[in-house]
């Protein structure tokens, strides 16, 4: 079998970078990989996480690392006049995130690798799956990403992508500042919609490769109380590092209790995906058996 060649673009602030990229060598069997990292050497101070780490140069070759001062907090005030959509990261942290992966693609468009497909992959995911890679080469206008239960259908989750080199390009690249300010004002400032009408407009096939708390999970220490008691249990008394290895263990052994929370998060979401008219029989019938028992 051909050993398939792929890059893996590495962007946000550091938060665990190293446990990132253990997490991808332990699963990325016979293939060949390339990392393309961009950190931002700060964050706003509501998604600062515990017990961060810096980037062991020496542990891991990189082929492309970009290190950068991001703008202040308050940079964006003057042309978002309102915030993000509520429960989101700031305008701060997220064009900071279409803006790092924008240099990483420039990169991918430059060095001109015939690379079998790319990975997308934030600083904070840590996999728990084994069977994280695809097997085979990915073809242009696909593009594999992970399904968050917590957001819309309608939106795409930034947590993963793979695509073809061609594809990720695509998705990531604007034309210029104004272009991408203006589409990101346009979706209500919510990085999931943009993503989603980019992919949409740019007729890209979407397929959900990997289901959150199943397949990966997103590191929150302190944690969030919204996140599967397991592994937030595990972070608490073992740390971060200790997580992003026995992660896979740990799901094994609450199988059952985490798929129980994972299959809830998707009910509530195939409701809130429903007609509105449907909806409304179905709190009327709730309400009705609930008042009116005979």
């Amino acid at each position: 079998m051909k050993k398939l060649k792929i890059a893996v673009l590495i962007a946000g602030p550091a938060r665990y970078v190293n446990s990132v990229i253990d997490n991808i060598e332990r699963v990325k069997g016979n293939r060949d990989i390339d990392y393309f990292v961009f950190l931002w050497k700060a964050e706003s101070r509501s998604k600062a996480r515990k017990d961060e780490q810096i980037l062991n140069r020496g542990k891991y070759d990189i082929k492309y690392l970009v290190e950068a001062e991001p703008n202040s907090e308050t940079s964006y005030d003057n042309i978002f006049k309102k915030q993000s959509d509520s429960g989101l990261s700031s305008h701060f942290n997220i064009i900071g995130m279409f803006n790092s992966m924008r240099v990483l693609v420039q990169c991918l468009e430059i060095f001109n690798i015939n690379y079998d497909y790319v990975v997308r992959m934030r600083t904070d995911c840590s996999i728990i799956t084994e069977d994280f890679f695809p097997a085979d080469k990915i073809e242009d206008g696909i593009a594999l990403v992970s399904k968050n239960y917590l957001i819309p259908y309608s939106w795409v989750s930034d947590h993963i992508m793979i695509a073809s080199v061609k594809t990720m390009i695509k998705v990531w690249s604007w034309k210029d500042n104004d272009y991408l300010h203006s589409e990101y004002n346009k979706v209500g400032r919510n990085p999931e919609k943009l993503l989603a009408r980019k992919l949409k407009r740019n007729n890209i096939n979407v397929i959900d490769k990997w289901v959150r708390y199943k397949d990966y999970h997103i590191v929150y220490f302190p944690v969030k109380e919204s996140d599967p008691e397991s592994f937030n249990s595990n972070i608490i008394d073992n740390g971060v590092e200790s997580f992003f290895i026995n992660a896979g263990k740990i799901y094994s052994r609450d199988r059952k209790l985490i798929d129980s929370y994972i299959l809830n998060q998707k009910k509530n979401q195939d409701y809130y995906a429903l007609p509105k008219v449907k909806k409304i029989k179905i709190k009327l019938k709730r309400f009705f058996d609930d008042n009116f028992r005979l």
